[in-house]
């Protein structure tokens, strides 16, 4: 799926730290948004200072060009401090990455069987076979299952997994293979009707989108 420049700048970075902001904005989580805000400026300044130190193109194993061209972008998009006037602006910046990646997306040219893990704070809590339940941030898939349980380690993190199932015509954005190591596809905020419980999976039906509202 061909997408404009502008539309795969905001899918890359949406694919890393961007997303805790992204959705935070989303869910209208003020606290959320500050940590976000955090958590991407420490994250991109950490990236703009490996690829001065090793060279752009090095950092991201691509041509000269387009290293700097990457670089480029994670300076366009990073204040050299935290300030209110930057705070504004790393919103604003997200907002429009929102709408980029929404506008982006394309009906589904079949239906879609696709899968996301969730730590369980997070997950759709008391799910109910047949209740409707709206997930409003932009959500990350994949079209390969594979649940994964954490539950056992040194940091007892248990995973759910969600079965999302997409009709045909539902907007999607697919990435390319070798966009991402794996095959991904992104959702738009949607309404999901509970169609099964079972163990750690939850069953879902993709009903609408939602309007993001921003």
């Amino acid at each position: 799926m061909m997408i404009s420049e502008a539309a795969q700048e905001s899918v890359y970075f949406f694919t890393g730290a961007d997303f805790l902001l992204v959705n935070a904005l989303l869910w209208r989580n003020d606290a959320n948004v500050g940590r976000g805000i955090e958590a991407v400026y420490r994250n991109n300044t950490g990236i703009i200072q490996e690829a001065m130190e090793m060279t752009p193109a090095v950092r991201w194993g691509v041509s000269k060009e387009e290293g700097q061209k990457r670089l480029e972008a994670y300076q366009r998009r990073t204040p050299d401090e935290i300030n209110e006037a930057a705070k504004a602006e790393m919103i604003e910046t997200a907002i429009n990455d929102i709408h980029n990646i929404c506008n982006a997306m394309q009906p589904a040219d079949t239906e879609m069987l696709l899968y996301r893990n969730v730590v369980e704070d997070f997950a759709i809590q008391s799910p109910t076979i047949g209740s409707e339940v709206d997930l409003i941030g932009i959500t990350s898939t994949s079209t390969t299952g594979q649940q994964i349980d954490y539950g056992k380690n040194d940091f007892k993190i248990t995973f759910y997994q969600y079965e999302i199932r997409v009709a045909a015509g539902m907007p999607v954005l697919v990435l390319e293979n070798d966009y991402r190591q794996e095959n991904e596809v992104i959702l738009p905020p949607m309404r999901y009707r509970i169609t099964g419980v079972r163990d750690k999976i939850i069953a879902l039906e993709a009903i609408k989108p939602l309007d993001v509202g921003l």
